[in-house]
């Protein structure tokens, strides 16, 4: 029962810090590269938790609790404002925190057990790692392409939203802009 205190208590704390600094962060890298910052965060979260083999060590995992939850809920919610008109934000904001922490959350509890249920617990976590690692991987791929080749893509041609395509969010923003 202390380690799960503790646990939650680094996550939370953790939680806190993320979301004082994830404005300045989001304004440095943009907002595509906060939610890739967060998923790669979660896969390494995901792979320690797979990896465990003593219980204590689930607190470095914790380490990556506040940037696999405050920085993508701040980047979607600052997204959600500057693309919502005024009278729908808190319509917006309503039916993210539903679907983040209702459908994601819940859903994700139960097709979780299921695979725990049939598998095993860390197999879920492996997997799950594997997945996120996968997805972030693909995402800085086309990022890279994208920078690489000089082609962003523009709203009509992009299944993307035309915030996500715009160059000014490439990965590389920091080191060098194209153009």
């Amino acid at each position: 029962t202390m380690l799960m205190g503790l646990c939650r208590f680094c996550g939370c704390i953790l939680e806190m810090v993320c979301f004082w600094y994830c404005a300045p962060l989001m304004d440095r890298i943009g907002l595509l590269n906060v939610q890739l910052l967060a998923l790669t965060g979660t896969a390494v979260r995901l792979f320690i938790y797979a990896t465990l083999t003593n219980p204590w060590h689930a607190l470095g995992a914790e380490v990556f609790h506040g940037c696999t939850f405050a920085l993508p809920y701040a980047s979607i919610a600052v997204f959600a404002g500057q693309h919502v008109p005024e009278e729908l934000k808190g319509s917006v904001q309503s039916v993210l925190l539903s679907t983040m922490v209702g459908l994601g959350t819940g859903g994700g509890a139960f097709l979780g057990g299921l695979f725990a249920n049939a598998f095993s617990v860390q197999l879920l976590f492996y997997w799950s790692a594997v997945a996120a690692a996968a997805v972030a991987g693909a995402l800085y791929f086309v990022d890279i392409l994208r920078w690489a080749t000089g082609h962003y893509l523009s709203a009509e041609d992009s299944m993307l939203p035309a915030a996500l395509a715009d160059p000014r969010d490439s990965v590389f923003k920091p080191i060098v802009q194209k153009g």
